[in-house]
């Protein structure tokens, strides 16, 4: 699969409200946990899947839709 690194516009900006920091920082911490079907990205284009250290198997999708429907 290629990449769009060409033509890519990236925009940082400061979030004041704790609230939301959090909130932000949680889904980007649920993002980074999924092991289904996750892979690493190597030099050599190998790019094998990433297991899971501790056996439990985390998948976006699924904790994302948990995380905002205890928030509901």
């Amino acid at each position: 699969m290629t990449r769009n690194l060409s033509h890519r516009i990236e925009v940082g900006f400061p979030i004041y409200d704790p609230a939301l920091r959090k909130k932000i920082k949680d889904i980007v911490d649920i993002e980074a946990s999924d092991n289904v079907k996750a892979r690493i990205i190597a030099k050599r284009k190998t790019n094998r899947y990433r297991h899971t250290r501790s056996g439990v198997a985390l998948q976006e999708q699924v904790e994302l839709y948990k995380y905002h429907k205890k928030r509901v």
